[in-house]
């Protein structure tokens, strides 16, 4: 579903969704990353120069912030996991244009939460309380 433009498109303007959970805006998504590490390989009989072969799929975990809203769900799902059962969800983050319409999808599957982090409080501070929350996946689709 990409949609080409002579512009790029700003990075503000993006939808979390995942499968059950109420996940509410975000103010910064990282580790929408993919990597196919090489295997180097030769024969004994041939030059030099090894062949490239693909190797293990790797993929980061997806970090998600934002402002405390009270909402537990995330907390709940990560305690699934912290209890042995891990609960595997899917979701995506979509990117969208100015008229608010999906221009890409970055989907992830078997997704779980990892790790939830709480905000620096801080006495003298002036600033929102941010959480941070990890999900492990197997694979990242983009459309």
């Amino acid at each position: 579903m990409a949609v080409e433009r002579d512009l790029p498109y700003p990075t503000f303007n993006y939808l979390i969704v995942i499968s059950g959970i109420t996940a509410g805006g975000f103010s910064e998504v990282s580790g929408l990353d993919g990597e196919c590490q090489p295997i180097d390989y030769r024969n004994g009989d041939e030059d030099f120069v090894p062949h490239k072969l693909p190797g293990l799929k790797k993929f980061p975990n997806i970090v998600l912030k934002r402002g405390i809203i009270g909402n537990l769900d995330l907390f709940s799902w990560l305690n699934t996991a912290l209890t042995g059962k891990v609960d595997r969800r899917e979701g995506a983050i979509i990117l969208r244009d100015e008229q608010r319409n999906e221009v890409m999808r970055w989907s992830f599957i078997q997704g779980w939460a990892t790790k939830l982090a709480g905000p620096s409080l801080k006495g003298d501070s002036n600033a929102v309380a941010i959480e941070s929350l990890d999900i492990a996946h197997e694979g990242l689709v983009t459309s």
